[in-house]
């Protein structure tokens, strides 16, 4: 039997397996320097979802690149104008 006794304080923490196998925690834990067990699992990277005015400023700066010219406000009356009178025919 080994002469130290096992304490099972556990944290889960993210870390960065760097690669001289070292591992660089994302936040520190309360322990001293001493021998641990770790369990390693990968992590898929996930994109970072955009923000409502990050994603229409990315959307109006791709429709100006390809030329794109939103209606006017007048052409958008019109519109609902038109689709409203089809309603009665």
């Amino acid at each position: 039997m080994s002469e130290f006794s096992m304490v099972h304080e556990k944290y889960v923490v993210t870390g960065t397996l760097q690669g001289d196998r070292t591992v660089i925690l994302d936040e520190s834990i309360p322990l001293a320097p001493m021998r641990v067990r770790l369990t390693v699992e990968a992590l898929r990277a996930v994109k970072k979802r955009k923000s409502l005015d990050e994603f229409m400023a990315w959307l109006r700066a791709r429709q100006e690149a390809r030329g794109h010219v939103p209606m006017s406000d007048a052409e958008i009356d019109a519109y609902i104008q038109a689709e409203r009178d089809s309603w009665d025919e």
